[in-house]
């Protein structure tokens, strides 16, 4: 085993690995942009659970492997906890680390790069400071850094205040760089100039970017769309409901094998079918079986033999991903592999595990027919799913009623969305 590397960073992407791992993208002051893989990082209890997640800042010590760096320890500073609960800084941190993503290298000096970061997302908490103003001048600072940043602009009329403002991100150093505020008309043609730049200079596209722009209509949307008015008629159950079931999910939809998935049998078999991207140059793909299997033995020497089988991990050439497949005996071993909150069962089964049900849920085939809760005590020889993460689930009976997060995709499959909040409740038959 070679020696510990020490680095002082930042992490800005953090990628789930199998079950249980981590790849995780580190900005540091040492080495540039690197690639370092934490085994059980998503196991509970992990020492690296909270460290690995993005915003993450502190020291990491790490061994060099061949293709990749793999995380022995780490020390963090600041975990910027403040965005779990700031929805608009989280947004605009969340475009400050894709921009350094993008234009970060491995092995460069990017010392300044990580400074200015930091001290960006210190200022997206700061009160007294316009989330508009702090993304001007980190977009405008990024291009000073990187030799691209044209100065002043050469054309047009522009307010005294707006090219002082230009003048100080320019010149100032970065720790002073967050020390002053403006008023709205010039703030307005500080931003018309950063985008013009931005599109100029840099040329790419930022995901993150699409949710600080249209933020506005999709707040409005989602808050609309909870709002909804719930039936005022009484729904009638029994027969009624059983056949309002039965007709959803008239049109079938193949399986899509480019999608991670969730299969349930009758026999209460979990199968899990992971599908993501396979980047060959950080892991070779006999290391990432043989860390699934480590974690499948573990599991299966305190639970039992064969609560979990791991299928060969194999590249897709077509898609460039890898597939990984990995069953379980049952749901209970599901849940305690992945520490999720997952169920599937009766009602009565989900109310003797101490379940309780206090949400409406609404019907996936008629528009305005809902559940009530208390609807759904008396229905306790229906099944349900519950579970509390996104992705696409396959059930071995026909899906009706369930929470507003939740959208059919074939006969017997059901998608929760990645804008899920809490848990998802799928009643089926």
């Amino acid at each position: 085993m070679k020696d510990f590397v020490e680095v002082t960073g930042m992490v800005l992407t953090a990628t789930p690995v199998g079950e249980s791992d981590k790849r995780v993208v580190i900005l540091t002051k040492e080495r540039g942009k690197i690639t370092a893989f934490a085994r059980g990082a998503r196991r509970p209890g992990s020492r690296f659970l909270a460290a690995t997640n993005p915003f993450s800042f502190g020291e990491f010590k790490l061994y060099e492997g061949r293709n990749a760096y793999t995380l022995a320890e780490v020390t963090i500073q600041n975990y910027f906890e403040q965005m779990r609960t700031d929805y608009d800084a989280a947004m605009y941190g969340m475009y400050f680390l894709e921009v350094m993503d993008y234009y970060t290298r491995e092995n460069n000096d990017e010392c300044e790069m990580l400074k200015l970061l930091y001290q960006s997302l210190r200022a997206l908490i700061n009160e007294n400071l316009d989330n508009r103003l702090v993304r001007c001048i980190f977009e405008m600072k990024t291009l000073v850094i990187q030799g691209e940043f044209p100065g002043e602009p050469k054309e047009g009329e522009w307010l005294e205040g707006t090219l002082y403002a230009i003048g100080f991100i320019m010149n100032t150093p970065i720790r002073s760089l967050y020390t002053f505020g403006v008023k709205e008309n010039v703030l307005l043609e500080l931003q018309r100039i950063s985008e013009e730049y931005c599109k100029r200079y840099i040329g790419h596209h930022f995901h993150s970017l699409d949710m600080i722009i249209y933020r506005c209509y999709n707040i409005a949307v989602f808050s609309a769309h909870r709002k909804a008015e719930p039936m005022k008629k009484k729904l009638v159950i029994g027969a009624v409901l059983l056949q309002m079931i039965c007709c959803v999910g008239c049109s079938a939809v193949a399986e899509n094998p480019v999608n991670s998935s969730l299969t349930i049998d009758k026999k209460g078999k979990i199968e899990s079918v992971i599908v993501e991207p396979f980047e060959e140059p950080y892991l070779q793909l006999e290391e990432l079986q043989a860390m699934i299997d480590e974690e499948v033995a573990a599991y299966n020497q305190e639970a039992g033999n064969q609560a979990v089988v791991a299928d060969k991990a194999y590249l897709s050439e077509q898609n460039g991903t890898v597939i990984e497949k990995i069953t379980f005996a049952d749901y209970t071993h599901y849940a305690k592999f992945n520490d999720r909150n997952f169920f599937v069962g009766t009602i009565e089964e989900a109310l003797q595990t101490g379940y309780q049900f206090k949400v409406a849920l609404e019907s996936l085939g008629e528009e305005g027919k809902t559940i009530s809760p208390e609807q759904l005590d008396d229905l306790k020889e229906f099944n349900i799913l519950i579970v509390d993460e996104p992705g696409d689930y396959h059930l071995y009976g026909t899906p009706g009623f369930a929470s507003h997060d939740v959208s059919l995709i074939g006969k017997k499959s059901v998608n929760v969305s990645e804008e899920m909040e809490g848990i998802a409740y799928i009643l089926f038959q």
